[in-house]
């Protein structure tokens, strides 16, 4: 599998940056990841964020994601897997989960289900 972990920190031309986002459209359309863990340190994930990951398969989101953009996951045809960590989650965006794999599989704490009401499935 092509796996990205997104959290912690990154390092540019010398400098550490903590990571505690992810930006709209970050990867949206990328054709190579398949699955993504984004780490605790992430706090929101942005519009679109990756809408269109075509070979997308599962997403496991962090503990401390407040807030998931819409179209956040829209249109990942293969995804079938998602296990939602969060207790903090207060907003999931329109559409964030539709159009991804019929009979998918979402893990989240009871909280977080209300708040995907009517944003995930075909």
């Amino acid at each position: 599998y092509t796996w990205i972990y997104i959290g912690g920190e990154i390092k540019y031309k010398g400098n550490k940056y903590k990571v505690t986002s992810i930006a709209d459209n970050a990867m949206k359309k990328n054709k190579v990841i398949e699955v993504i863990t984004i780490g605790k340190e992430v706090k929101t994930i942005g519009n679109s964020a990756f809408e269109g990951c075509p070979n997308l398969i599962e997403v496991e989101i962090g503990k401390n994601v407040t807030s998931i953009g819409s179209k956040a996951f829209y249109s990942c045809k293969k995804l079938n897997t998602i296990n939602i960590k969060s207790k903090k989650l207060k907003y999931v965006g329109s559409s964030a989960f539709k159009k991804i794999k019929k009979g998918g599989y979402i893990k989240c704490p009871k909280k977080c289900k209300k708040l995907l009401k009517g944003k995930v499935g075909n």
